[in-house]
């Protein structure tokens, strides 16, 4: 799995020196490089209803309503090879569904506290770590309630109350015609453990469809699954065991001369901790209601992320940058010319700072708002010397006199 764009020759690599392996893509990081082109909610659910479609069909369906939602989506995501992205083109050998490069996210999540420090003390962490888990991992195994594990009960579980909306109907020879009550037709084969909506043959744990059948036939669901989800199977991929080390000042002396580490030069600024999320990952944490609720309680709007909102100068109003941007747009884009007029109690005065001749010092003055209420106004006004502590400021910026 790989990001897109950002490391094109893994593609090619893979080809060359792995041909016959299999090679799958998150589907979350093309998501991140579709969305750049073509944003919106409904062409996101498409692209994920067309990676987790199970058979060529559905897959096809998918891509046919991108088509028609947004046919340069769908040029730009047709050109992805669907091997890579989709379940229906999914090899059935590897017994994993995956969309998502979680594998790889966990494990550098387990290791934040160690990709800082120098390679010795890197290593020696995460050794310690893989030493602790399989040793856990073992521990655990041997307390198992059933045959599989608790993640793959809870999904078995989970498929049998799917299986009370489906009829199943013998043909012969372990082979069942299974009828959704919600529409749809499946074949279940359980010698071969296969089913048409290819749920069983990806993933090795028996769909819906098949539960009933099982169910019909009066077995026990947790012999159709794949062994590899089996205790035996679990064990011995745990079984080796991490050796532990003693400290350096136990180890035996030789006289070669010690590696010294490369030199380091300090970069400026603050290290980081984490990596920089991408806007689709940021989640808005929702507001608590209160407890007890009130009578005609609404509840109040769900707060949106911050993506293509078009930002705003709040100097001089203008679209595409803001406030601390304003200074570097030039004289094209600087403050527009505002009319000089006011209201001052309840008559107007216009033109009032331009009967006064220009000073070659002038100074700023605060002045009063337009709307009603105290308070500072719109701009700032312009007062010549002389008239500090005789005149007032009116309106937008405006000055007015004192009368003699």
């Amino acid at each position: 799995m790989e990001k897109m764009k950002q490391q094109k020759g893994i593609i090619p690599a893979i080809e060359t020196l792995l041909p016959t392996a299999e090679h799958r893509m998150c589907v979350r990081h093309i998501y991140s490089n579709f969305r750049t082109e073509h944003a919106g909610l409904a062409l996101k659910n498409i692209l994920w209803a067309a990676a987790r479609a199970t058979t060529i069909p559905w897959y096809e369906a998918e891509m046919e309503k991108m088509k028609q939602q947004d046919e340069g989506a769908w040029k730009w995501l047709i050109k992805r090879p669907a091997k890579n992205w989709s379940r229906s083109h999914f090899e059935l050998d590897s017994k994993c569904d995956l969309l998502l490069n979680n594998l790889c996210e966990s494990f550098n999540s387990c290791i934040l506290d160690s990709r800082d420090k120098s390679i010795l003390t890197c290593l020696e962490r995460i050794r310690v770590y893989i030493m602790l888990r399989m040793a856990n991992r073992r521990i655990a195994c041997t307390v198992w309630r059933h045959p599989v594990g608790p993640r793959i009960f809870k999904i078995i579980e989970k498929n049998k109350l799917g299986a009370s909306q489906c009829i199943p109907r013998l043909a012969g020879e372990s082979k069942y015609q299974v009828s959704h009550m919600y529409g749809g037709e499946y074949v279940v084969d359980l010698k071969a453990k296969t089913c048409s909506c290819r749920r069983w043959d990806l993933c090795g744990i028996p769909c819906s469809h098949a539960i009933s059948c099982i169910f019909q036939k009066e077995a026990n669901v947790f012999d159709y699954a794949h062994d590899c989800y089996k205790k035996e199977a679990y064990l011995s991929s745990y079984e080796p065991m991490v050796h532990p080390i003693p400290s350096m000042d136990q180890w035996q002396r030789t006289n070669w001369p010690p590696i010294k580490p490369p030199p380091y030069k300090k970069q400026p600024g603050r290290p980081k901790k984490s990596r920089n999320k991408e806007p689709a990952e940021v989640e808005v944490p929702a507001l608590v209601p209160p407890n007890p609720l009130p009578p005609f309680y609404n509840p109040p709007p769900t707060k949106l992320r911050r993506i293509y909102v078009k930002v705003r100068c709040s100097v001089c109003g203008q679209e595409g940058h803001n406030m601390t941007q304003h200074a570097n747009q030039g004289a094209a884009q600087a403050l527009p010319n505002q009319p000089n007029q006011g209201t001052f109690g309840s008559s107007t005065v216009q033109g009032a700072a331009q009967a006064q001749p220009n000073h070659p010092n002038p100074t700023r003055g605060r002045g009063r708002g337009t709307t009603t209420g105290r308070g500072r106004g719109n701009g700032r006004g312009q007062m010549p010397i002389g008239t500090r502590n005789g005149g007032c400021s009116v309106g937008n910026g405006t000055t007015q006199m004192p009368s003699s």
